[in-house]
């Protein structure tokens, strides 16, 4: 008689981790139609940047304002998360984190849709700005009793060696009010590197 033959092993592709727990201020859904804002400053030669090369997760440089440190805050399998921002304290801080995620396949409307829904995006109201890039931004944010600046936009675009959607990029800061202009200049950086 024939000896049942040994289970094989298969490899299991995991997802990669979505946020410990769900967001306690999600974005408001389903996004409004909108687009991308045009006033929005950009980076000129005038301003000071750092170039942030060979960040874990992104096959591109990234371009930041000269006194931001981007530290690396986690990572896992098809996740990699960096805290962004000066290192000043209470209200005088800007930044946040900065994150890359894995997008499983099919990378389509309804997974984008459900990994947009695990952000905390304060409870702000999300705006479509293009097929694969929803943002909520807010003036009026309090933080710690401080007013604040909030920029919150979940993107996904091609990797480079796919050439298919697959990858998801969160940028959540805030800054003092008047310190706004300086995360819309990384977030269109941004925008213009990865095409969304």
């Amino acid at each position: 008689m024939d000896e049942p033959a040994a289970p094989v092993a298969s490899a299991t592709v995991l997802p990669p981790p979505a946020p410990a727990s769900p967001p306690q201020s999600p974005g408001i859904e389903p996004p409004e139609q909108g687009a991308w804002p045009d006033a929005w400053p950009r980076f000129t030669e005038l301003d000071t940047v750092s170039t942030l090369a060979g960040l874990e997760g992104l096959n591109f440089p990234v371009k930041v304002p000269m006194e931001w440190e981007c530290t690396l805050a986690g990572r896992a399998d098809g996740f990699v998360k960096y805290n962004c921002g000066t290192p000043a304290a209470g209200g005088q801080a800007l930044g946040g984190e900065l994150i890359v995620r894995n997008c499983a396949q099919p990378c389509d409307e309804r997974q984008q849709t459900a990994m947009r829904q695990a952000e905390d995006a304060w409870g702000l109201q999300w705006r479509r700005a293009g097929r694969h890039v929803a943002y909520a931004e807010s003036s009026q944010l309090q933080i710690d009793g401080d007013r604040r600046y909030g920029l919150v936009f979940v993107a996904y675009w091609r990797g480079a060696s796919t050439g298919q959607l697959d990858h998801q990029l969160v940028f959540r800061m805030t800054a003092p009010i008047d310190g706004a202009g300086r995360l819309r200049r990384v977030a269109n950086y941004l925008r213009d590197v990865l095409l969304f």
